[in-house]
C-alpha cells in the first residue's frame, strides 16, 4: 500500500532517503521533508510504499510555484535490496495519481533524471530531451483531472 507520510515517520523517511542516495543527501531530505510540515507556500508531499513495515520506496509531489498548473516529481527512490522489482514504477504512478486527483484542469508534470535513468521515465510517458542545471534529462508528461484517482500509464 501507499501512503502520504505523516509526521512521525520524518527520521524513518530521511534514514530510507540516505540509503539510496548517499549521506550527502541528508541535509537536503531533511530540509524537504520538513517542508511537508511546515507552512511553505509550496510544500512537498512525500508517498510512501511499505513492506513488512519497512520504507521501500519513496516520491515527492509539490507544485511548481511561479508557473501554473505544473508539478514537480522528485526525490524517487527504490530501496537497493528492492530494485528491479516494480516499486519504481509503482510509485511514479502514485505520485501521477496524487497529482491528477488534485489538479482542476490538465497540468504537467516535470522531473530531472540522471542519464541513464531517462528510458524508465520514457516508459511512463515522460518526455523530452531539455536539460537541466546539472546537464541531466528534464522530462515531462501531462496529467489530466481525475477525482477516481486512477489515470491510465502507458506501459
Amino acid at each position: 500500500m501507499i501512503s502520504e507520510a505523516v509526521l512521525e515517520e520524518k527520521a524513518e523517511l530521511e534514514d530510507f532517503l540516505v540509503v539510496v542516495f548517499g549521506e550527502d543527501y541528508r541535509v537536503m531530505a531533511r530540509q524537504h521533508i520538513a517542508e511537508m510540515f511546515s507552512n511553505a507556500l509550496s510544500r512537498p508531499i512525500f508517498l510512501l510504499k511499505r513492506q513488512e513495515s519497512r520504507i521501500m520506496a519513496s516520491v515527492a509531489i509539490s507544485e511548481a510555484l511561479f508557473t501554473t498548473h505544473t508539478w514537480g516529481i522528485g526525490w524517487v527512490a527504490v530501496h537497493p535490496e528492492q530494485r528491479g522489482n516494480g516499486l519504481g514504477q509503482e510509485i511514479v504512478k502514485a505520485a501521477l495519481e496524487a497529482i491528477a486527483v488534485r489538479v482542476k484542469v490538465p497540468s504537467t508534470a516535470i522531473l530531472s533524471a540522471y542519464p541513464e535513468g531517462a528510458g524508465f521515465y520514457n516508459r511512463l510517458g515522460f518526455a523530452g530531451a531539455t536539460m537541466d542545471h546539472a546537464g541531466n534529462p528534464f522530462l515531462s508528461r501531462k496529467v489530466c483531472p481525475n477525482a477516481s484517482g486512477v489515470i491510465p500509464i502507458r506501459a
